[in-house]
């Protein structure tokens, strides 16, 4: 059989292909970490530790309101972090309400995904920078 169809190789992907695959991979990547930063405002705002990953659907189904309360909070966050940052490239002084926004963000997520990691045995200081990268990248993913 014929190593090439219409003059390609098989199995090889053209740059421009590899790029938008990227692309596409990191916006996915990005929306998976909303989504984990919302289930941490869900369980943020109700004082409690993530549940185990099956349980998070019926915890979701049970309090229908801390779920609308989540998202709304989430929204309002990452708008004002997205809009801080846009505007902080004109004016720096938008950078404190990006840097507040995003506090607010990982304090809930510290309170669901935090306790975890430390009983898990990571260390505090890569508990935190874990749980503000997983805020702060995402937001970079889904806007830049």
């Amino acid at each position: 059989m014929s190593e090439s169809v219409k003059g390609r190789k098989i199995g090889v992907v053209s740059g421009e292909h590899a790029e938008v695959g990227f692309i596409w991979l990191l916006r996915i990547s990005g929306a998976g970490l909303v989504l984990v930063s919302i289930v941490g405002s869900f369980y943020g705002l109700r004082g409690k530790a993530v549940s185990p990953p099956l349980a998070i659907f019926g915890d979701l189904v049970r309090f229908p309101w801390s779920l609308v309360a989540a998202l709304a909070v989430q929204a309002v966050l990452s708008l004002a972090q997205w809009g801080s940052r846009h505007r902080a490239k004109s004016d720096n002084r938008w950078w404190g309400a990006f840097a507040v926004a995003l506090l607010i963000s990982a304090g809930l997520n510290w309170v669901a995904y935090g306790t975890l990691m430390l009983a898990w045995g990571w260390p505090v200081l890569l508990a935190g920078i874990a749980v503000i990268a997983g805020d702060a990248i995402a937001e970079l993913l889904l806007v830049a």
